[in-house]
């Protein structure tokens, strides 16, 4: 079966999507590379047709409901296992199966903060050792490190933003096999999208040798001559091989705290670090994360992206770094635990604190912030002036009442790929 290719018009009301003839996610062709245009159908994505008229047999709910505290109408599909939220661009994007059931639950985790709470979050941070495991190995050079194996793989997919000094990596957490660097202009229609994260490298870290700064030095540089990579590539089967030089890395950690470091230079732990002189370093970010996205994974003006910070961190996670996501699912509760970039320039731009932006955003939702519920909330609870409960009404879960429109179509007529 060929699936049909429809116009694309300006409206994202659910009633008015539907297609003559398609196919569902589950069959969506691999070779669905090329660049989106306004006309794609696409995996996970609506196109609207004029020719309404509800198919036999339907098997997909559209559902919709309103957030009682922003006012967002919330658009989404509910398909056995699998969550879909209705993007920016009137496409529907795939939620990660891990988020969905904690994200759904009643009840969940939340934080007030006081002005002198956010005070005592910041001396948290202080105290905590430099970056996590994972991000230490990989510019330690650990050759136990599956980062530092793809950087050999394909460099090009872990930029290092020189002047702003974040570095690029993928995330393990949703693709620990790394199967979307495989084809990486292929993942945008992909269920599971495309996950990046930016992390701020501190100059001070130990484990950043002369190899290691020639490495970021390298990843930062369009020259097609990267001698550092080229040894990686032709050592690291060999070089994985060293058990003793493994061992003796993986027992090293950064000794010195984030407190510690700042001494010798501004060290970025979190949005809390961020003023108004970090306006051109945001905006800078931005950029620089659309052209990655657009020269190595193929993301145009009809994808849909976001970039953003989480808050709070755990001590595990603690060191700022920007979630990319392109054609990803966000649910309410993932938007209700980030700032996005935009957020953050326009809130510092006008003038504001980010201690304003982050406690305006607190009073939106009854005084709370909330985060993931299987978050460990241990090392918040003796903080003065921090309020954290792991019993909290998850005011973010979807619902969908009975009294807002419903919708029902066969998949195929919501789910298209070209």
């Amino acid at each position: 079966m060929n699936p049909s290719c429809i116009d694309r018009h300006d409206g994202l009301d659910p009633g008015l999507y539907s297609t003559r003839d398609a196919t569902g996610p589950e069959n969506a062709s691999e070779s669905a590379i090329h660049p989106s245009t306004s006309g794609d159908c696409r995996l996970s994505g609506l196109q609207p047709f004029s020719e309404l008229g509800p198919r036999p047999n339907a098997r997909i709910r559209v559902k919709s409901d309103v957030s009682p505290h922003t006012g967002e109408n919330r658009v989404f599909v509910e398909q056995k296992d699998s969550l879909y939220m209705q993007g920016r661009n009137g496409h529907f994007y795939s939620i990660p199966q891990k988020y969905i059931s904690p994200f759904q639950r009643p009840r969940g985790t939340s934080f007030s903060f006081t002005p002198m709470g956010l005070e005592s979050l910041r001396r948290k941070y202080d105290m905590v050792h430099g970056v996590p495991p994972f991000l230490y190995d990989l510019l330690d050079l650990n050759p136990a490190s599956p980062h530092l194996k793809q950087i050999a793989t394909a460099p090009d997919l872990y930029p290092y933003f020189k002047d702003e000094r974040f570095l690029i990596v993928h995330n393990t957490s949703h693709d620990p096999k790394f199967k979307a660097l495989e084809n990486p202009r292929a993942q945008k229609l992909k269920n599971e999208a495309v996950m990046l994260c930016g992390w701020f490298i501190h100059p001070g870290l130990g484990c950043l040798k002369s190899e290691s700064l020639q490495l970021l030095d390298e990843l930062s540089d369009d020259a097609a001559d990267k001698p550092l990579v080229r040894k990686l590539q032709s050592n690291y089967a060999s070089i994985k091989q060293d058990a003793d030089n493994l061992e003796k890395r993986f027992s090293t950690r950064e000794t010195r705290s984030i407190g510690e470091m700042k001494k010798n230079g501004e060290y970025l732990a979190s949005i809390l670090d961020l003023n108004p002189n970090h306006i051109p370093l945001l905006e800078s970010l931005k950029r620089k994360a659309h052209n990655h996205l657009k020269v190595q994974y193929g993301i145009n003006e009809f994808d849909d992206v976001d970039l953003y910070f989480h808050f709070p961190y755990p001590d595990s996670t603690t060191t700022l770094h920007l979630h990319i996501r392109a054609n990803q699912g966000l649910h309410p509760l993932e938007k209700a635990k980030s700032f996005t970039l935009d957020e953050l320039i326009d809130g510092l731009s006008s003038g504001k604190r980010i201690d304003d932006i982050i406690l305006d955003r607190q009073a939106t939702f009854n005084g709370k912030i909330f985060r993931d519920p299987d978050r460990s909330i241990e090392e918040f609870q003796n903080l003065p002036g921090v309020t954290v409960s792991s019993d909290s009404e998850n005011l973010h879960r979807l619902k969908g009442s009975s009294s807002q429109p419903l919708w029902m179509r066969s998949r195929d007529d919501l789910f298209l790929y070209r």
